[in-house]
């Protein structure tokens, strides 16, 4: 769509156009009203829908009425967001930077508006908020529930915490929250590549992690993130101690057998899992000169498995990709890079500038799965 017309032309393609002659009460429109004028009044609908877009910054709207997308507008169709919630994650506070500040503002998106507290439904959620004779949220909510919001934030955490949900209604609606939260994340962390900082950034990424993995980024349960795992034997493996990549890797297979109560040859398949998952290390080296004001560095990423990963399936970048994020103490990003499976077959060398005199901080690569098996990296 690049000017009124075209979009007047692409409204009229719509079920929306065929509603409106046949019910225009519905919409606010006479019903005796002429077809001319119908299409006047959706040509009118068309323009203050684009001036809205245009001063939200999604749209460059010139006098002529030619139109072209920004990469806000592009990000916003991409993920399929609404109006009202690209408006607010554009918008988001720069003093938002933890993961529960995070947590909180997507929760109020209009992506969860459809959702309801139910009166039959507060004792659960209350229940997983505090309890004393149980595991609760990591970031309990204050008071009581009794919004729709913190329904949303209570559900997010206790997914990511593995936490049991007895509702079947909750647990169906935990279930549109993350099919929705996902999208949501992904975008939200494609707007603050383009402008954010870099506690906020750093905290959706880790987030946009969470959601695909369904995990908190310090869970123990790591291995629920692998094919096959559910919740039971990856508690059975963190109580046996196996709560890290390397400890999995370097278990004997039938050890891991006998922990979950499986038989062969489900240890030998857990560990080709666990080695499939790509390796990055990151190295860090002065280059040229330091001077009082400024200075260079260059990072280098490796894959250090990527002959491993070769040899078992081919290619990688299908699989994974990574994004390198640098910041300094005053909360400004220094670099974001995205870093797609294939540009990490051999090394990868970035040159970053430091021109503050604060002590540079570096968020590692954040690896964002697109399969199924295994189906996230929240410890990478």
């Amino acid at each position: 769509i690049t000017d009124i017309n075209v979009a007047l032309q692409w409204i009229k393609s719509t079920f929306l156009y065929t509603r409106i002659q046949k019910n225009p009460t519905h919409y606010g429109i006479p019903e005796d009203m002429p077809l001319e004028m119908v299409e006047k009044k959706l040509l009118d609908l068309c323009v203050e829908a684009l001036k809205d877009l245009d001063a939200a910054g999604l749209v460059c709207l010139t006098e002529d009425l030619v139109l072209n997308a920004t990469d806000l507008g592009r990000i916003m169709a991409r993920y399929y967001i609404s109006f009202e919630t690209m408006k607010r994650l554009k918008c988001i506070d720069s003093g938002i930077d933890s993961l529960k500040e995070v947590v909180e503002y997507v929760s109020a998106c209009k992506e969860f508006a459809d959702l309801r507290l139910r009166v039959t439904e507060k004792r659960v959620l209350n229940s997983l908020n505090k309890d004393k004779n149980r595991e609760t949220l990591r970031y309990p909510l204050d008071g009581r529930i009794k919004t729709t919001e913190m329904k949303v934030n209570c559900l997010i955490q206790a997914t990511l915490g593995s936490l049991p949900i007895a509702e079947m209604s909750l647990s169906q609606d935990a279930q549109k929250i993350f099919r929705n939260g996902v999208r949501l994340m992904r975008c939200l962390v494609d707007c603050l590549m383009i402008d954010g900082g870099f506690k906020l950034l750093s905290s959706a990424l880790i987030l946009s992690k969470c959601f695909k993995a369904r995990l908190w980024e310090n869970s123990k349960l790591i291995a629920r993130q692998l094919d096959k795992i559910g919740v039971t034997m990856a508690t059975a493996l963190a109580n046996a101690g196996m709560t890290t990549w390397s400890k999995i890797e370097e278990a004997n297979p039938r050890l891991l057998e006998l922990i979950v109560n499986r038989h062969p040859p489900f240890g030998s398949q857990v560990h080709d899992l666990v080695a499939a998952l790509p390796r990055l290390e990151l190295f860090c080296s002065q280059d040229g000169k330091v001077s009082d004001e400024d200075a260079s560095v260059r990072l280098v990423v490796k894959l250090s498995n990527a002959d491993q990963l070769h040899s078992a399936r081919g290619s990688i970048s299908a699989y994974h990709c990574s994004v390198l994020v640098v910041g300094d103490g005053d909360n400004k990003v220094l670099l974001r890079q995205r870093l797609p499976g294939s540009g990490c077959n051999a090394d990868t060398s970035i040159g970053v500038c430091i021109t503050s005199t604060s002590q540079p901080q570096c968020l590692p690569c954040c690896e964002h799965q697109s399969t199924a098996s295994p189906r996230g990296n929240t410890n990478a």
